[in-house]
């Protein structure tokens, strides 16, 4: 299992490409948790999506000794 979730200046980025919200989500928070939502206990989901800044969401995952990396790996 892949523990990677792209950076938030890529999902930036990609935000203008059409259609790449419609399946990665409109807010980086919401791409976290599509991408790594099973690994991420359900009782933080709120959290991540609440989350002022994408930065706070991916604190919230530290925090719960959640790994992920921004590197991606076959």
């Amino acid at each position: 299992m892949s523990n990677y979730i792209m950076s938030e200046q890529l999902f930036s980025q990609l935000c203008q490409i059409q259609s790449f919200n419609q399946h990665n989500g409109q807010t980086y928070q919401q791409h976290i948790l599509i991408i790594a939502g099973d690994r991420i206990p359900p009782q933080l989901h709120a959290s991540i999506l609440e989350a002022p800044t994408a930065q706070t969401a991916l604190e919230i995952l530290t925090t719960h000794n959640i790994p992920y990396s921004h590197t991606y790996t076959n």
